[in-house]
């Protein structure tokens, strides 16, 4: 036996070992990785740098292939055919109705702890965020108020922030800035690019 003959015959029996017994290998590198995530870590870095460029190759092969497939996925042509998109969903919709009524449903007796917590806790957010509309309506603003809304938002900050910061409203905020742009500030009279 020829040392071909040898390697494609040792293959083709650990082939078909590894076909009797594919769950018991894979729970066992489950378990190995999870005791070990450092090495197996490093071993994945230290095979994409030795295999970087087949690597790659595959990817653009996978990609050329699946164009059409993750162009679809894409955002960006999700974006242009937006409308298309709504009206296909849409029709499926209308034509399996009953199906994802039902999908509905399953989901969310699956999920529906999750949901509810998800809810009570948008509906806590919602309250403080109307707590503090409610309150600080029509009071006037300081020169170190301005200073500050300027100040935060020159470094990018949203309005909500500058609001919780303050302890404005988010309108008010808007608002303020709007003023600042359009009419500058009213203790200087300076205008304010914002």
């Amino acid at each position: 036996m020829t040392d071909e003959e040898r390697r494609e015959y040792d293959r083709a029996r650990h082939k078909k070992y590894y076909e009797e017994h594919r769950e018991e290998i894979l729970n066992k590198c489950k378990e190995y990785r999870e005791k070990n995530p450092e090495l197996t870590t490093k071993r994945h870095a230290l095979y994409y740098e030795e295999h970087r460029e087949e690597i790659l190759n595959k990817c653009k092969e996978y990609r050329a292939k699946n164009k059409e497939k993750n162009l679809l996925r894409s955002r960006r042509y999700r974006e242009a055919h937006r409308e298309e998109l709504k009206r296909q969903k849409k029709e499926y919709i209308d034509e399996h109705w009953e199906e994802v009524r039902e999908k509905e449903r399953e989901y969310y007796q699956q999920h529906k702890e999750r949901i509810s917590a998800m809810r009570n806790e948008n509906n806590k957010r919602r309250n403080e965020e109307s707590k503090l509309t409610a309150t600080n309506r029509r009071k006037q603003w300081t020169t170190e108020e301005i200073e500050t809304v300027i100040r935060m938002k020159r470094e990018a900050h949203t309005d909500k922030d500058i609001a919780l910061f303050l302890g404005r409203t988010i309108s008010s905020i808007s608002t303020i800035c709007r003023k600042l742009r359009y009419e500058g500030n009213p203790y200087t009279g300076e205008a304010i690019d914002i």
